[in-house]
């Protein structure tokens, strides 16, 4: 099992939880967090599934999060999330080379 599998494994249940809040608290100043709870949503989903490939996903978070940066104005949960992705993607990125 992958680095990121396991990261994302260990999380799952954290992160579902702080996706869906930051989902409901920012989404009307910050609408990406419906995008960036679907790409992680999707992302899990293909590991569970056995899917190595989740290029797609995390380039499309790298955009919508301009590089990982956590907006100014947001909670410490919508940082734990993007400092999260910053971490799978980082893993993603040593399992892909």
């Amino acid at each position: 099992m992958s680095k990121l599998s396991v990261f994302l494994l260990e999380n799952e249940e954290q992160m579902n939880l702080y996706t869906q809040a930051i989902s409901k608290v920012h989404v009307k100043i910050h609408p990406e967090v419906l995008e960036i709870q679907k790409f992680y949503q999707s992302i899990l989903q293909k590991i569970k599934n056995g899917t190595v490939d989740v290029s797609y996903e995390f380039r499309r978070l790298d955009e919508i999060t301009n590089h990982f940066s956590t907006p100014k104005d947001v909670c410490q949960t919508y940082e734990a999330v993007i400092e999260f992705l910053k971490e799978a993607f980082y893993f993603h990125n040593d399992l892909v080379g």
